[in-house]
């Protein structure tokens, strides 16, 4: 994932593209989001002590279109990852080998 820096102060806004194999929620939310590929703007704040420099994500923005309407939704960093993980963990859960892989196949 390749990411755009825009530095203003301190902080960073990075834009990036996260893809869903499945349908998905963020946070509380009660609507289902389709799966597809989703335009994130995150903002992060940075920090520096002496020679050590380090960031800490402040906000997320997702861009949810809808036909021909885009949608800007803020969605906390947790939410986010909670929301990826359980992607792949659903993704995996649907490529893991049959306990009888051999059924349904004929025998010579």
């Amino acid at each position: 994932m390749s990411a755009l820096f825009a530095e203003h102060g301190d902080t960073r806004t990075t834009s990036s593209a996260v893809t869903f194999a499945h349908a998905f929620r963020l946070g509380r939310d009660t609507r289902e989001l389709p799966a597809g590929t989703y335009m994130l703007h995150t903002d992060e704040h940075l920090f520096s002590s002496g020679d050590r420099n380090w960031s800490a994500r402040a906000d997320i923005v997702v861009e949810v279109r809808q036909g021909s309407e885009t949608a800007f939704r803020h969605v906390a960093p947790e939410d986010l990852d909670r929301a990826v993980a359980a992607d792949a963990a659903r993704s995996a859960s649907l490529c893991e080998p049959s306990e009888t892989p051999d059924r349904g196949q004929s025998r010579p």
